[in-house]
């Protein structure tokens, strides 16, 4: 269905159109870096491990469309850099096949929708043509999915930067109208807007008491699209590390962070006087 590699984390939500008969069972797979996983679709049963769900699907040969959230999805797998990373993905009936013979379905028309920062601005490039050139293009952001664009802009006007979109899945509507006064059909783009940075909590253990082998902190999101695993670097006694996944865990459910920075550093493997300091510093999230 999507034979390319793919960023979850950036283009989390997964839209398609479906036809799909009575008896038919088929589940969606990505394909992540560490193993596949199975998305339930239309089928109970599937060789991969099922990570994730679509919700109110209709099985009756009629189109319809399903949407879901791969991130997600993916969220609860093991923690490494790369774990929104997709290699591909793929439709097909893993476990005990069902159907009867001659069965069939159609998928079509995907969509991987981007999140983007209304806080910081969303940058949009479009152009049309047309044999009596383009006299001015309309744009309107809404949650609607098919609204009607109102604010003109001049045909020459073919870029722009976008401020303050609310959070939350949003579209934006363009037509493009050209020299004898005819407008386009509305193209009408969605996007997941994000505008609430990752927020971290007070860390375990507390500044100045006495240390462990594991520093936990809450690390929190609440705008929907995450934080991106590769952005985490750590820093101890001015020295810096990448958070590898065989010393990091990320506990979804509490959304907390743990790192076992003696194992990941190699410091202090023999034991110390009472009283040495160590300074950990987590930097930016993103």
């Amino acid at each position: 269905a999507i034979g390319k590699s793919f960023n979850v984390g950036r283009t989390p939500l997964l839209r398609f159109a479906y036809r799909v008969p009575e008896g038919v069972c088929i589940n969606p797979a990505i394909v992540t870096r560490e193993t596949p996983v199975g998305i339930r679709f239309t089928d109970r049963h599937d060789s991969y491990p099922i990570v994730g769900a679509i919700r109110d699907v209709t099985r009756d040969g009629q189109w319809h469309t399903a949407e879901v959230n791969l991130r997600q999805a993916l969220a609860g797998l093991r923690f490494r850099p790369d774990q929104f990373d997709a290699a591909l993905l793929v439709f097909g009936d893993r476990g005990y096949s069902a159907a009867p013979a001659g069965a069939s379905y159609s998928v079509d028309d995907f969509q991987l929708i981007p999140t983007a920062s209304g806080a910081a601005g969303i940058s949009l490039s479009w152009s049309a043509a047309d044999v009596t050139g383009i006299q001015a293009y309309r744009y309107k952001w809404s949650d609607k999915p098919d609204d009607t664009p109102d604010t003109v802009l001049p045909g020459s006007t073919t870029q722009q930067t976008f401020q303050g979109i609310p959070e939350g899945l949003q579209y934006f509507h363009l037509q493009a109208q050209d020299g004898a006064g005819n407008w386009s059909e509305a193209a009408h783009t969605p996007f997941l807007i994000d505008n609430t940075p990752p927020r971290l909590g007070p860390p375990s253990p507390a500044p100045g008491k006495m240390a462990t082998s594991q520093w936990t902190l809450p690390l929190i999101d609440g705008g929907g699209s995450g934080f991106d695993p590769r952005s985490l670097r750590m820093t101890v006694n001015g020295k810096a590390y990448p958070l590898a996944e065989f010393v990091t865990t990320y506990n979804h459910a509490k959304r907390t962070l743990t790192w076992d920075w003696s194992t990941a550093t190699g410091l202090f493997a023999d034991p110390i006087p009472d009283g040495q300091t160590v300074e950990m510093t987590l930097g930016p999230v993103k």
